[in-house]
């Protein structure tokens, strides 16, 4: 199962002109969103043996050294098993490109039973993890990129302007 984010949809077309002019706040805020929405999809990933859950975990420490986030993923169950999870993990992958300005995380949980378990297999998430989790952010990833992106750049300028003003005082 590949999940695919861009932030093309989610902005205005004065935030693109800012994107534009600043690609690394659009990587910063985009990674944050993307943490966010993967760590939801995990937490909400059944758990027997750990594998499927551990699938999402390559992105997740991918996303967590680029944002200083932690991927606080628990494991819990009577048949969870390390070897499981070390296979699982090896089937997921985390691709970032950028071409024409575009920016793309691709996170890919391999898990040959994880597209099963998004289509009701299990009872413990009858209705699925991806699709219940985009559903939800559709409505709040909008705003919560608009306030990261707008927090980052209010961060970039304070920092800009702070080292211009102690150039100006020595």
């Amino acid at each position: 199962m590949e999940l695919t984010i861009t932030i093309e949809d989610v902005l205005t077309s004065k935030s693109k002109a800012l994107v534009a002019k600043s690609p690394e706040l659009r990587d910063k805020a985009l990674r944050k969103l993307a943490f966010d929405l993967l760590a939801r999809i995990a937490k909400r990933t059944p758990v027997d043996t750990g594998r499927a859950r551990a699938g999402w975990l390559t992105g997740m420490k991918a996303l967590a050294r680029k944002t200083g986030q932690s991927p606080n993923i628990r494991f819990e169950g009577s048949n969870v098993s390390r070897k499981a999870i070390a296979q699982g993990e090896k089937e997921g992958s985390y691709k970032e490109t950028d071409s024409a300005g575009k920016k793309v995380i691709e996170i890919t949980n391999s898990v040959r039973y994880v597209i099963y378990l998004e289509y009701g297999w299990s009872k413990k998430s009858p209705r699925g993890m991806v699709r219940v989790t985009i559903s939800e952010f559709k409505g709040i990833s909008k705003n919560q990129f608009r306030r990261d992106f707008i927090r980052e750049v209010w961060r970039f300028w304070s920092t800009y302007h702070a080292s211009r003003i102690v150039k100006r005082l020595r």
